[in-house]
């Protein structure tokens, strides 16, 4: 429950941000491309997942940052980022052998 409440919490205060970028932009009558970053989404239940997108749509996001896991569990999250019209900007790491020095 409490990491809920976090992620809820986490969540609004970008919302939050995101909202006021779009509600600037528009007054300035300028498009601006409204990115956020998601950090560890395959952390999170597919009901969590769904939850943020619905916000992050809703508040005008068309772009995510975040890392994906080469796995099921994260690419079916990116499928459903972008059935949502939101695109992904990967973001990477290097990988290391385990015998790298």
């Amino acid at each position: 429950m409490a990491m809920k409440r976090n992620v809820s919490a986490a969540v609004a205060v970008f919302l939050s941000a995101a909202s006021s970028l779009v509600a600037t932009a528009r007054a300035q009558n300028t498009s601006a491309l409204v990115g956020i970053n998601v950090v560890h989404p395959q952390n999170l239940t597919v009901d969590q997942q769904n939850e943020i997108l619905k916000n992050l749509k809703a508040a005008g996001v068309k772009i995510i940052r975040t890392g994906i896991a080469p796995d099921d569990k994260s690419l079916d999250f990116i499928k459903r980022v972008y059935a949502e019209g939101i695109r992904v900007e990967w973001i990477t790491a290097p990988q290391f052998r385990p015998d790298a020095p």
